[in-house]
């Protein structure tokens, strides 16, 4: 992602424009930072001023750790939520891998972090793993998501990624992926639309086609 994509641009619209929202937080996986900051950090670059004024949409970074073990991992979780609930932020984002992102939305459930004047966006594309598909099954090794809490603090949540596999974006797509993989289009994984729109904008143009 880009700052001039159409993704960044349209959650930056809908989180100042619609929202009227000048400050977003984040709660990152502190050791997987550099996987999930793209779309963090191209939000915060569309939200500087020209000028060097006040930023339209300013970022505030709160962190925790993957590496611990999972009552400890839940501990920092809870101590950041905390936090990030006292600033006032009430747009945030979840930033990390799938297994960590549910600690943190069950606990944001519990804060009431994922109630009506909260608004949630999720950077790093983990929509399908915490939904859980057999392409990428939730950490218990469930396929299909039943928990409340997860179901609940999704709905309404803004994504940078197109999750569905249908329209006329991708009409023809799924067959030429799965051809180059050897398997039927409906059995190709969904994140395997965003490497294809990768590789077909920054590829050469007389090899895009390929």
């Amino acid at each position: 992602l880009s700052p001039k994509s159409a993704q960044v641009q349209g959650v930056y619209d809908f989180v100042v424009d619609t929202l009227g929202a000048s400050k977003i937080a984040t709660l990152t996986e502190l050791d997987t930072s550099s996987l999930f900051s793209g779309a963090r950090d191209n939000l915060e670059i569309l939200g500087a001023s020209a000028d060097g004024g006040e930023p339209t949409l300013a970022v505030e970074d709160y962190t925790y750790s993957g590496i611990l073990e999972p009552s400890e991992q839940l501990t920092m979780i809870r101590s950041a939520l905390g936090k990030l609930k006292k600033s006032g932020v009430r747009v945030w984002a979840p930033n990390g891998y799938a297994e960590g992102t549910r600690r943190v939305l069950k606990e944001a459930r519990k804060l009431g972090m994922c109630d009506a004047g909260y608004q949630i966006l999720m950077f790093s594309g983990v929509f399908d793993c915490i939904l859980a598909n057999p392409k990428c099954p939730s950490a218990d090794g469930a396929v299909v998501e039943t928990d409340e809490d997860l179901l609940y603090c999704m709905r309404g949540s803004v994504s940078f990624f197109q999750l569905s596999k249908d329209g006329a974006l991708y009409e023809g797509v799924s067959g030429r992926i799965g051809a180059r993989m050897g398997i039927p289009p409906e059995d190709v994984s969904v994140w395997a639309y965003t490497l294809y729109e990768s590789v077909y904008l920054y590829a050469p143009r007389d090899r895009a086609s390929e």
